[in-house]
Protein backbone atom coordinates (compact mmCIF):
# COMPACT_ATOMS: atom_id res chain seq x y z
CA UNK A 1 0.00 0.00 0.00
CA UNK A 2 1.52 3.32 -0.99
CA UNK A 3 2.09 6.10 1.49
CA UNK A 4 -0.57 8.42 0.02
CA UNK A 5 -3.33 5.81 0.34
CA UNK A 6 -2.25 5.01 3.90
CA UNK A 7 -2.44 8.68 4.84
CA UNK A 8 -5.87 9.06 3.24
CA UNK A 9 -7.20 6.03 5.13
CA UNK A 10 -5.73 7.34 8.38
CA UNK A 11 -7.34 10.77 8.00
CA UNK A 12 -10.68 9.29 6.95
CA UNK A 13 -10.63 7.17 10.11
CA UNK A 14 -9.78 10.22 12.21
CA UNK A 15 -12.73 12.11 10.69
CA UNK A 16 -15.07 9.15 11.27
CA UNK A 17 -13.97 8.85 14.90
CA UNK A 18 -14.47 12.58 15.35
CA UNK A 19 -17.97 12.45 13.87
CA UNK A 20 -18.83 9.43 15.99
CA UNK A 21 -17.62 11.13 19.19
CA UNK A 22 -19.51 14.32 18.35
CA UNK A 23 -22.72 12.41 17.63
CA UNK A 24 -22.39 10.23 20.72
CA UNK A 25 -21.72 13.06 23.16
CA UNK A 26 -24.04 15.66 21.63
CA UNK A 27 -27.26 13.65 21.81
CA UNK A 28 -29.41 15.20 24.48
CA UNK A 29 -30.54 12.64 26.99
CA UNK A 30 -33.63 13.56 28.97
CA UNK A 31 -32.91 14.15 32.61
CA UNK A 32 -35.07 14.77 35.62
CA UNK A 33 -33.54 18.23 36.04
CA UNK A 34 -35.45 19.44 32.98
CA UNK A 35 -38.82 19.30 34.72
CA UNK A 36 -40.28 19.99 38.14
CA UNK A 37 -39.06 17.05 40.20
CA UNK A 38 -41.47 15.92 42.89
CA UNK A 39 -41.04 13.09 45.38
CA UNK A 40 -42.93 9.83 45.11
CA UNK A 41 -45.28 10.39 48.05
CA UNK A 42 -46.32 13.79 46.67
CA UNK A 43 -47.00 12.14 43.31
CA UNK A 44 -49.20 9.48 44.96
CA UNK A 45 -51.12 12.24 46.81
CA UNK A 46 -51.65 14.13 43.54
CA UNK A 47 -52.94 10.96 41.86
CA UNK A 48 -55.27 10.17 44.77
CA UNK A 49 -56.57 13.78 44.76
CA UNK A 50 -57.32 13.45 41.02
CA UNK A 51 -54.86 16.23 40.11
CA UNK A 52 -52.82 14.31 37.50
CA UNK A 53 -54.00 14.90 33.93
CA UNK A 54 -51.51 12.90 31.85
CA UNK A 55 -48.26 10.94 32.28
CA UNK A 56 -45.48 9.54 30.12
CA UNK A 57 -43.79 6.45 31.55
CA UNK A 58 -40.17 5.77 30.57
CA UNK A 59 -38.51 2.95 32.52
CA UNK A 60 -38.83 4.02 36.17
CA UNK A 61 -39.42 7.71 35.41
CA UNK A 62 -42.82 9.33 35.07
CA UNK A 63 -43.20 12.79 33.60
CA UNK A 64 -46.53 14.43 33.23
CA UNK A 65 -48.89 17.32 33.62
CA UNK A 66 -51.16 18.28 36.49
CA UNK A 67 -54.66 19.67 35.99
CA UNK A 68 -53.42 23.17 36.83
CA UNK A 69 -50.95 22.98 33.91
CA UNK A 70 -47.78 22.40 35.93
CA UNK A 71 -45.37 19.78 34.62
CA UNK A 72 -43.66 17.29 36.89
CA UNK A 73 -41.22 14.42 36.91
CA UNK A 74 -40.88 11.64 39.46
CA UNK A 75 -38.83 8.49 39.92
CA UNK A 76 -40.93 5.48 40.81
CA UNK A 77 -39.70 2.33 42.52
CA UNK A 78 -38.95 -0.53 40.14
CA UNK A 79 -41.05 -3.00 42.12
CA UNK A 80 -44.15 -0.75 42.30
CA UNK A 81 -46.93 -2.80 40.70
CA UNK A 82 -49.84 -0.64 41.85
CA UNK A 83 -49.03 2.65 40.15
CA UNK A 84 -50.48 1.76 36.75
CA UNK A 85 -53.79 0.54 38.18
CA UNK A 86 -53.93 3.62 40.41
CA UNK A 87 -53.45 5.89 37.38
CA UNK A 88 -56.01 3.97 35.33
CA UNK A 89 -58.50 4.19 38.19
CA UNK A 90 -58.25 7.99 38.10
CA UNK A 91 -58.64 8.10 34.27
CA UNK A 92 -55.16 9.55 33.75
CA UNK A 93 -54.00 9.67 30.12
CA UNK A 94 -51.05 7.21 30.12
CA UNK A 95 -48.35 7.05 27.44
CA UNK A 96 -45.66 4.37 27.58
CA UNK A 97 -42.41 5.48 25.95
CA UNK A 98 -39.24 3.58 25.20
CA UNK A 99 -35.62 4.60 25.46
CA UNK A 100 -34.44 6.25 22.24
CA UNK A 101 -32.06 4.01 20.33
CA UNK A 102 -29.00 5.07 18.41
CA UNK A 103 -29.05 4.67 14.62
CA UNK A 104 -28.09 1.30 13.12
CA UNK A 105 -25.03 2.73 11.37
CA UNK A 106 -23.68 4.05 14.66
CA UNK A 107 -24.02 0.61 16.24
CA UNK A 108 -22.11 -0.97 13.35
CA UNK A 109 -19.49 1.76 13.38
CA UNK A 110 -18.91 1.44 17.11
CA UNK A 111 -18.32 -2.31 16.77
CA UNK A 112 -16.11 -2.17 13.65
CA UNK A 113 -14.18 1.02 14.39
CA UNK A 114 -11.86 -0.39 17.08
CA UNK A 115 -10.86 -3.25 14.79
CA UNK A 116 -10.17 -0.85 11.91
CA UNK A 117 -8.03 1.33 14.14
CA UNK A 118 -6.03 -1.67 15.34
CA UNK A 119 -5.46 -2.91 11.77
CA UNK A 120 -4.49 0.59 10.63
CA UNK A 121 -2.08 0.99 13.52
CA UNK A 122 -0.59 -2.44 12.77
CA UNK A 123 -0.02 -1.50 9.11
CA UNK A 124 1.48 1.83 10.17
CA UNK A 125 3.92 0.17 12.58
CA UNK A 126 4.87 -2.60 10.11
CA UNK A 127 5.55 -0.14 7.29
CA UNK A 128 7.53 2.26 9.45
CA UNK A 129 9.38 -0.40 11.41
CA UNK A 130 11.98 -1.05 8.71
CA UNK A 131 14.55 1.22 10.30
CA UNK A 132 16.39 3.30 7.70
CA UNK A 133 15.01 1.50 4.65
CA UNK A 134 12.57 3.05 2.31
Amino acid sequence: MNKFLRNVIFYVLVVIVGMWMFDYYSTAKPTLAQKNVINYSTFIQEVDNDQVLSVVVLDNTITGKLRDGKEFSVLIPVNDTTIMSRLEGKNVDITIDKEPQSPWWLNILSSILPMLLIVDLWFFIMNNGGGGRG
